[in-house]
């Protein structure tokens, strides 16, 4: 389960690819989508075939019209689109899916998941007018995707944001490991291209 400001995109790309190079059958689910609505639920790189989605939309549809549902009146495009992610990854039997959340994190659609870890990769000032107006109060929110006991990993968080989410992360017994400090990351120029 990945949160945070920025970074999100890049962080599945990188635990999609080495995933898959063991071997895996790795589902991502990310959001909003770069060129066409399907891109966002795929398993291996591969879009979920367009028929697909407009079967399980249906579904959810017809879900949502039903009477004795009335108290999902109101549900969300996001929310829908999260849940045909969850149904779509669960039939196709991935072995890991990566979800990445939406906005913030406590509330979050994607936030029903159990994960094997959860990254916030950074906090800033984002969706403030949802999220509050500060670093400590966007982290708070952010935060909200720890799980008790699994691990987390943090990107180049500033301390004030940083206190919040140990907090949390410590309240929860969640192991953290934290950029800088636990791990680094550089770069390494390749000797075949030189980049």
């Amino acid at each position: 389960h990945i949160g945070g400001t920025n970074g999100k995109g890049s962080t599945i790309a990188f635990l999609k690819n080495m995933l898959e190079k063991l071997g895996l059958r790795v589902g991502v689910f990310s959001s909003p989508y770069l060129i066409h609505y399907t891109d966002q639920i795929s398993i291996n790189g591969e879009s979920i075939p367009e028929a697909r989605l407009e079967a399980l939309m249906a579904d959810y549809q017809s879900l949502l019209e039903g009477e004795s549902v009335a108290n999902l009146q109101g549900t969300t495009e996001f929310e829908i689109i999260t849940a045909i992610a969850y149904d779509y990854f669960a039939s196709e039997q991935v072995d890991v899916a990566i979800m990445e959340v939406g906005m913030g994190g406590l509330l979050d659609s994607t936030n029903v998941c159990q994960p094997i870890l959860t990254g916030i990769t950074t906090i800033g000032l984002d969706h403030v007018a949802l999220l509050g107006d500060t670093l400590e109060a966007i982290a708070e929110q952010k935060a909200g995707i720890i799980k008790q006991g699994m691990p987390l990993v943090t990107g180049r968080i500033a301390p004030e944001a940083l206190t919040v989410i140990d907090r949390i992360a410590e309240g929860k017994d969640a192991p953290r490991l934290a950029y800088g400090t636990d791990y680094q990351v550089r770069h390494q120029e390749s000797v075949v291209t030189g980049e």
